[in-house]
């Protein structure tokens, strides 16, 4: 991506601030940067998971259809994206939303001792603090909205090396049964079932849904059958 446009203007055009690593949980990265050239305003991006992060955008409902066409389109040719998301809403006037997508009811995800564990950020430059941060996303404000806008979808080609179908082959011969883990979306991970001789049943999160330390046997026996039936775990 970066090797497709001329970086170096940016460098003088922007300031980062503060980011926030990608975040397993939220399934994205986050980015505050200070404008050089207009006083310093501030605005935020980010980049992830495109159902989680489409699912803040307050343009969601516009734009959602294309998105999925685009998507499916891009995973039936094997073709993982990200999608690109931006808030220009003045985070110098304090914080705008609550914290989190697919925050709970008291306001944002948390860790085991109840902090705001995804808060931890990385301060990379000391030129001035955003106070609104990198973290506020998915609630509303009074406004109806909370000024997130999905920009796009960035695509990428990850073919399978040129000879996992044979090597995935060779072990099926030898009776090991080979399973495919990704994080790609269970869309993607059919395709590459395909293009590397794997049957396509793609099983996602959902189907370990029932699965916890503390419950019945019966439900984690359940959780377990649909793993050791999958030929991949997708997502």
């Amino acid at each position: 991506v970066l090797a497709a446009v001329d970086t170096a203007p940016l460098h003088d055009s922007y300031l980062l601030v503060e980011h926030r690593p990608f975040d397993p949980r939220d399934r994205r990265t986050a980015s505050t940067l200070r404008r050089q050239a207009d006083g310093g305003s501030c605005f935020r991006v980010c980049k992830g998971a495109p159902a989680d992060v489409l699912a803040m955008c307050d343009n969601a409902s516009d734009v959602a259809a294309e998105v999925t066409a685009r998507l499916d389109e891009c995973a039936a040719a094997g073709v993982r994206c990200l999608a690109v998301a931006a808030n220009h809403r003045d985070t110098d006037g304090g914080r705008d939303v609550d914290e989190g997508a697919g925050a709970s009811e008291d306001g944002g995800r948390r860790n085991g001792d109840g902090g705001h564990d995804r808060d931890t950020e990385a301060r990379l430059e000391t030129g001035g603090s955003c106070s609104s941060g990198v973290g506020g996303d998915s609630h509303s404000s009074g406004d109806g909205g909370n000024g997130w806008t999905l920009l796009g979808l960035l695509s990428f080609y990850d073919p399978p090396r040129t000879d996992a179908a044979a090597t995935i082959a060779c072990a099926a011969a030898l009776g090991i049964r080979v399973v495919m883990v990704t994080g790609d979306d269970a869309p993607a991970a059919r395709e590459m079932c395909r293009r590397v001789g794997l049957p396509a049943h793609v099983i996602g999160p959902e189907a370990l849904s029932p699965y916890h330390p503390a419950a019945p046997f019966d439900f984690n026996t359940q959780a377990a059958e649909a793993v050791e039936c999958a030929s991949a775990l997708a997502g």
